[in-house]
């Protein structure tokens, strides 16, 4: 066995001795010892006694051990037999400055003999590191003496376990390991102050978990602790750092980025004037709600200004130009004929980030999203922006609707539709507007060094303008950052300026490249009708811009251009055609109900309480409908009527309906219709 050197043990210096002592001389120096033993060791020191009768054998043996290991293992010669070996094997694979801390073992209670000697054996085979992770992933095994609650341990040994632990969480190279020493070193110190200093050594660490950690603990500690909220703010907008790791701090478990938002939510709240700020973010979300449907021309100039400002915040240089186009249509073309010069390799479809900013922005948006709501009624009042949320439908699918009736399970949640909603699932094209568009485009990129702009295929193009369409109309985006003004009124955000607050109400319609940034401007006219419903007037678009492009409505209900603008173009075979109902009855309106049935050649077939049934005569096949009425009036007392295709074996009006609603013509006998 080869030599180790170290020195002797404080808590107990084996003495020298005659081979003879006088049997005072034996009791004095076994009382000594005995008294010096940590307790698990006394028992066992106390039990061997006992059995030998004679401790000049066991003092010889120390003796023997700590000549040819060190004075900690000389201790493991007390011990049974079953321990001595264990607690000599570790002793001897471990470095000297650990056996301190194996030792501690000794002097837990409550600790079994089958978990201590697991410890032991999982340090003989894979170090002490992971042998002390071990315990820690366990709550119900406590090998060290340790309290229900931090800064209370008041053991002899607390000292050497806390030290270790500080020495893992900065030293070691697993993620896990520093996580779990970090979680549980407050609970191996003995007071408040003693806890955050050695916490404050971890503030700084290159890992945003341990920095994240140390700071959530620093701030159950002391809640006034200088700049607290920096602190724990800090790790969560790291760039790297997700903060899924699950964890459980002062009795709250969840993600840790979870924990550390509620934090900051449970700090501002504390303070006397947040609950006046948090009252009002009712009335902030109804403001961040109202940029959508303004009209008004946006300060160019000062947008400028404020894209620069938004650059160098995120350390870029300010983009070399700002092109505006007059509609988000025509915007959304340049942006995707930009794309497809510049970034041709980059697939958007798998979410990837096509410049810096938006990459910046993207994150920006999952780090607030993932704040807690500190208001009863915040979710009902920013539900506009949140991220992955899909708005309702304008009309529902009945051709993809299941049967049962019922919503697919596992779709995000649904929100309020809303302006920019109609305007992004508008994809009705001007004349001529890609030449117009590349030839603008083409002349604002000159003093940039890009490839030159051509026209891809068109059905790439309409998929790329459509992805950046969602782009210039990005809800999340304009929820999110408002959501985080308030938060850093209420003290829940620390204060970080980037501008994009500013630069989203001069003009909250853009898509920011790495060297351009594409804007729109807002709409000229939105127009609705006494029910605030979208409504186009004397055939001019619901939604109006400056360029002639729109969206065109009915009383709510988005339809084609040609429906409005030019009503006798349309042709019976499109009605008919037509799978919505809101829109076929939009087109019957416009066409006349009257025309549609003398023109379409239509045979009245049967008349009963549920409706008209007509025999609609196709090229290649028959086609019936069943004239309904709808039996709600509207708010202006008028019924709307409308026509349901039914199959062409359908006999009676009342066999068509039950058909619509998957029943049989004598199941059906509603008792209240709506």
């Amino acid at each position: 066995m080869a030599l180790k050197t170290c020195t002797p043990l404080p808590l107990m210096d084996l003495p020298r001795f005659r081979p003879r002592m006088s049997r005072q001389e034996k009791v004095r120096r076994s009382s000594s010892i005995i008294g010096a033993a940590p307790e698990l060791l006394r028992r066992q020191l106390v039990q061997s006694i006992r059995q030998s009768g004679d401790i000049n054998r066991l003092l010889n043996e120390s003796r023997e051990m700590q000549r040819e290991v060190c004075s900690h293992a000389a201790l493991a010669t007390f011990l049974d037999q079953s321990l001595r070996i264990q607690y000599g094997i570790a002793l001897y694979k471990t470095e000297e400055k650990h056996h301190d801390l194996i030792l501690t073992t000794l002097s837990n209670d409550s600790c079994s003999h089958e978990a201590l000697s697991d410890f032991l054996v999982e340090v003989e085979f894979d170090g002490i590191e992971s042998a002390v992770v071990q315990v820690l992933e366990h709550d119900d095994v406590q090998v060290f003496p340790r309290p229900d609650k931090p800064v209370c341990n008041k053991h002899e040994g607390s000292r050497v376990v806390s030290e270790y632990l500080l020495e893992v969480a900065i030293k070691s190279k697993v993620g896990r390991n520093r996580l779990l020493a970090t979680k549980w070193l407050p609970y191996y110190v003995n007071g408040v102050d003693s806890c955050i200093a050695m916490l404050e050594q971890l503030l700084h660490h290159y890992d945003a978990e341990v920095r994240g950690l140390a700071a959530l603990h620093i701030s159950y500690f002391n809640c006034d602790y200088p700049h607290i909220e920096a602190l724990l703010w800090k790790p969560v907008e790291h760039e790297t750092w997700c903060g899924r790791e699950y964890v459980s701090v002062n009795g709250m478990k969840g993600a840790l980025q979870k924990l550390i938002l509620q934090r900051l939510i449970d700090l501002a709240c504390e303070k006397s004037e947040a609950q006046s700020r948090k009252d009002s973010s009712d009335g902030w979300a109804k403001f961040w709600f109202h940029q959508m449907t303004l009209t008004a021309r946006a300060d160019r100039r000062s947008f400028e200004e404020t894209v620069a400002r938004f650059y160098s915040s995120i350390y870029m240089s300010p983009p070399s130009a700002v092109l505006w186009f007059d509609s988000p249509r025509a915007a959304s073309l340049a942006a995707a004929l930009y794309f497809h010069s510049t970034q041709p390799t980059i697939d958007l479809r798998k979410g990837a980030a096509f410049s810096q900013p938006h990459r910046y922005i993207s994150k920006l948006i999952d780090r607030i999203e993932r704040f807690p709501d500190f208001s009863t009624r915040c979710r009902e009042h920013w539900n506009f922006g949140r991220k992955n949320w899909l708005a309702r439908r304008e009309y529902e699918d009945d051709r993809f609707t299941p049967c049962c009736g019922t919503h697919l399970i596992g779709l995000p949640p649904s929100r309020d539709r809303h302006v920019w909603d109609v305007i992004s699932d508008y994809n009705h094209p001007l004349p001529d507007e890609l030449k117009s568009v590349t030839d603008s485009l083409r002349n604002g990129v000159q003093g940039i060094d890009v490839p030159d702009i051509n026209v891809p295929d068109i059905d790439v193009d309409s998929s790329t303008s459509r992805y950046f369409m969602t782009r210039f109309m990005d809800h999340a985006r304009l929820g999110m950052v408002g959501y985080r003004s308030v938060l850093r009124q209420v003290g829940a955000c620390p204060h970080i300026y980037d501008g994009l607050e500013q630069l989203l109400q001069i003009c909250p319609t853009f898509v920011a490249f790495d060297d351009l940034v594409i804007a729109s401007e807002r709409p000229t006219k939105i127009r609705r009708d006494s029910q605030e419903r979208l409504h186009s007037l004397d055939d001019a678009p619901s939604i109006e811009y400056a360029d002639g492009w729109g969206v065109y409505s009915i009383h709510g209900i988005t339809v084609r251009p040609e429906i409005i603008l030019e009503p006798e173009s349309i042709k019976i075979e499109e009605i008919i055609g037509e799978w919505n109902l809101e829109i076929r009855r939009v087109m019957l309106a416009r066409y006349g109900i009257e025309k549609f049935i003398t023109s379409s050649g239509a045979q009245f077939l049967n008349e009963d309480e549920c409706g008209m049934l007509y025999k609609m005569p196709m090229k290649y096949d028959q086609f019936n409908m069943v004239r309904v009425v709808n039996r709600t009036p509207e708010p202006d007392g008028t019924f709307r009527t409308y026509f349901i295709a039914v199959p062409p074996n359908t006999t009676t009006a009342r066999e068509g309906v039950a058909w619509s609603f998957q029943m049989e013509g004598a199941e059906y006998h509603p008792t209240i219709e709506t």
